[in-house]
């Protein structure tokens, strides 16, 4: 797993931040005062090599232990000011890497296409669409379209469409599959997105088993946890042992947090259809 962050802190508490979400690796490019910055968090089961850095985008390639395929992303956080983005756009084009290798750039573009893209605000003008749209179509490469809200930046009264992932012809040729999805609004003025390479398993018995970190937060956790673990058992039956347990105690003791956080984003998307 890969994710992306523009999460505009920096220094320490950026390092406090990135040890609590319990990805194992992390590369940053720090954010200047309350703007921009850029976070690529992975899992070991992913590889990543970082291949170039710019102060308005990431670009890596990645590939799974299980895998010889190599992926190319790139993370975008494009600047507001027109000058800066067509700067951008041209940096992105001496990316583009060959067509037998699959490629997605993403994130944040700061820009809309057409007016549809936007709901309320000004309708005069769609400020840098021109040479965004002349970059997609000398990139050739194809928007992945979305499922979900139609508009992933809000600010008062003003939504517009500023988050997009953006693939090459060998992308989808490789993962035709794939699909983004914007989820809700929690704690920033943008959605953040999930890229999907397939379709997700719907059989809950084969999800595999996860990790809890707030359970570390829990004052009874390490009282729980002391007894679960004893050095007889060996590491493979002392982790079974925790995985039945703990699973009791997230129901009877902490309170079942999947099912409160469920509740609390079906009312939070709830909010956000009717504020649509």
């Amino acid at each position: 797993m890969v994710a992306l962050f523009e999460p505009r802190v920096s220094g320490r508490l950026a390092n406090h931040i990135i040890s609590r979400f319990g990805f194992a690796n992390s590369y940053r490019m720090e954010a200047h005062g309350f703007s921009g910055g850029l976070w690529l968090l992975w899992n070991d089961e992913v590889e990543v090599e970082i291949l170039q850095i710019f102060n308005q985008f990431i670009s890596s390639r990645c590939c799974k232990d299980d895998s010889s395929l190599w992926v190319y992303f790139t993370d975008v956080y494009a600047s507001p000011h027109g000058a800066k983005q067509k700067h951008l756009w041209n940096q992105l084009l001496q990316l583009d890497p060959r067509d037998d290798v699959p490629w997605i750039v993403g994130r944040d573009f700061n820009v809309i296409l057409s007016h549809e893209e936007r709901l309320e605000g000004s309708k005069s003008s769609v400020r840098g669409s021109r040479l965004f749209a002349k970059f997609l179509f000398t990139s050739g490469l194809n928007d992945l379209g979305y499922q979900g809200p139609p508009f992933t930046w809000a600010r008062r009264n003003v939504q517009e469409c500023l988050d997009r992932c953006l693939v090459n012809a060998q992308w989808l040729s490789t993962f035709p599959m794939a699909r983004v999805l914007y989820l809700d609004f929690l704690g920033s003025d943008h959605r953040p997105m999930c890229v999907q390479f397939s379709n997700p398993v719907t059989d809950i018995t084969q999800q595999p088993f996860r990790f809890i970190a707030a359970w570390q937060d829990h004052p009874d956790f390490q009282n729980f946890l002391q007894p679960q673990w004893v050095e007889s058992r060996g590491l493979v039956q002392n982790l079974k042992n925790f995985r039945s347990e703990v699973q009791h105690w997230n129901k009877e003791t902490f309170g079942q947090i999947g099912h409160r956080k469920k509740r609390l984003l079906a009312r939070l998307r709830g909010i956000d259809r009717a504020l649509q």
